[in-house]
């Protein structure tokens, strides 16, 4: 029995090893801020700073991973809008980059683009310290654009400026004008149609009319069941949707098509007479 413990309390030399590589190995992690990845499978985990950011683990390997702008990572799910996913403890997001900033980004690429032609040594050695390098590489770009005008970010839901129940549906930067029903009013932090307050609705004593002045006709006769269909003004891309209780909604055509006031439906643009010169 006292055999077994000749030579101390020492771990065998490979042990040793093995044990030293573990232990750099979890500092390194730690010190990166980069996720240990068990070997086997493939799975994702949320960043622990940003929310719009996460890590992919496959067969041990970490990847870095970045949401569309106006999107955040939610466990099991994937990236969500916003406001659908809880960001505490890693409230941080992408911001977008200026153009300005972009200029000097272009400026300083060019001058160490001349200087590593320059150097060719530089480069080799550059080279060879990223391919020997323990942090493993991004395998998703990292650019967040931001969005402008209606939509502050890509995607998303925003509601609109003029208030009276309408806001705007945020597709890759897309704006789709979309309406509440009648007397509710879309509240910006909750993203849903609420019952409208009594200041609110006094505000919008014509909200049966869209801005450019359209009014649903009294006595409709609703040819499309619980609906009608009429050309949106200005605009061959967009149509606007009289409901039954003489509320309406602003609809749009996507894919090439325009709506046409003499189908009722969203046909080719270059079908629909006129559209070519309307802007979108």
């Amino acid at each position: 029995m006292t055999g077994l413990c000749e030579g101390g309390n020492k771990p065998p030399g490979a042990l040793k090893v093995i044990s030293l590589i573990l232990i750099c190995t979890y500092v390194c992690t730690y010190v990166s801020g980069w996720p240990y990845c068990e070997l086997g499978g493939t799975y994702s985990m949320p960043h622990k700073k940003y929310c719009d950011r996460f890590f992919v683990c496959q067969n041990g390997q970490a990847y870095l991973g970045q949401c569309a702008d106006g999107l955040a990572f939610m466990s099991f799910n994937g990236c969500k809008y916003l406001h659908l996913v809880n960001c505490t403890g890693r409230p941080n997001l992408r911001k977008g980059q200026n153009k300005s900033v972009l200029k000097k980004i272009i400026i300083i690429i060019i001058i160490i683009i001349i200087i590593i032609i320059i150097i060719i040594i530089i480069i080799i050695i550059i080279i060879i310290i990223i391919q020997t390098s323990i942090r493993p590489k991004a395998r998703y770009g990292l650019k967040a654009p931001k969005g402008q005008g209606n939509c502050p970010r890509l995607n998303g839901l925003y509601k609109d400026s003029k208030g009276c129940g309408s806001y705007f549906k945020c597709e890759n930067g897309t704006a789709i004008p979309d309406k509440c029903s009648e007397g509710l009013e879309f509240d910006e932090e909750t993203k849903l149609c609420r019952v409208a307050t009594p200041e609110e609705k006094g505000k919008c004593s014509e909200a049966s009319s869209t801005s450019s002045g359209f009014k649903c006709p009294e006595n409709d006769i609703l040819p499309f069941g619980d609906h009608s269909r009429h050309p949106y003004p200005g605009n061959c891309y967009l149509f606007i949707i009289c409901l039954r209780d003489g509320s309406m909604k602003v609809g749009s055509c996507g894919g090439g098509t325009a709506y046409s006031p003499a189908t009722h439906n969203c046909e080719v643009a270059s079908s629909v007479p006129g559209c070519a010169q309307t802007s979108r």
